[in-house]
């Protein structure tokens, strides 16, 4: 692994940053030793898969754009920190454009202090241009407005940081497959202003 990577990793006792003399760049950070930028079948060893399985991998399209997908969450790695990874990637080249770990934590106050633990301590190691700590609300895909989640994030000059805590009320069809806890993500600013302004 490249020193200049920063690893983002769940566990708090395993929460390993490499530093480097660089500014903070987004493409220098990574999930289970994946990049964005990287070419998501160049990793097919890590989920167990060849390159022409995994480029078979199935996909979801967002409302208004195709031009990127979110490919569905892998459960073949084998990590400490995550339960599943998922990926937002360009359709024809592969390239990621963002990264997403899953840890499933059922009960919500429990995730909310990993999920503080884990910003403070990047904050600290990594100070962004930006910051957001979000507070616990209704999820806004569950209109019965009893799914809650928790968004904190650490904006840098070229991407984010992304924690989330979600609670889903499995009673609503709709997220009933939805799986409780810990998500972190990492994205380009390209990327997040595809999503705000393109992909819904």
């Amino acid at each position: 692994m490249s020193p200049m990577k920063k690893l983002l990793a769940i566990t708090i006792l395993s929460l390993c940053f490499i530093t480097s003399s660089l500014a903070n760049d987004i493409k220098d950070f990574e999930i289970e030793g994946i990049s964005l930028g990287d070419n998501l079948l160049d990793h097919h060893k890590k989920f167990k898969a060849t390159r022409d399985e995994l480029s078979k991998i199935p996909t979801g399209k967002y409302p208004k754009s195709d031009k990127f997908v979110l490919t569905k969450n892998i459960t073949s790695i084998k990590s400490d920190d995550y339960d599943s990874l998922s990926f937002e990637i360009d359709p024809k080249s592969f390239e990621i454009r963002a990264i997403k770990g899953n840890k499933g934590i059922e009960n919500i106050d429990s995730c909310i202090k990993l999920q503080d633990e884990i910003f403070s301590s990047f904050k600290e190691e990594h100070p962004p241009d930006k910051e957001n700590i979000g507070v616990l609300k209704s999820h806004p895909i569950d209109t019965s407005g009893k799914s809650l989640s928790k968004t904190n994030k650490l904006n840098y000059a070229n991407g984010d940081v992304v924690i989330i805590c979600t609670k889903w009320n499995h009673e609503n069809e709709k997220v009933k497959n939805e799986i409780n806890g810990l998500m972190i993500s990492i994205l380009t600013k390209e990327h997040s202003l595809w999503l705000k302004n393109e992909a819904y």
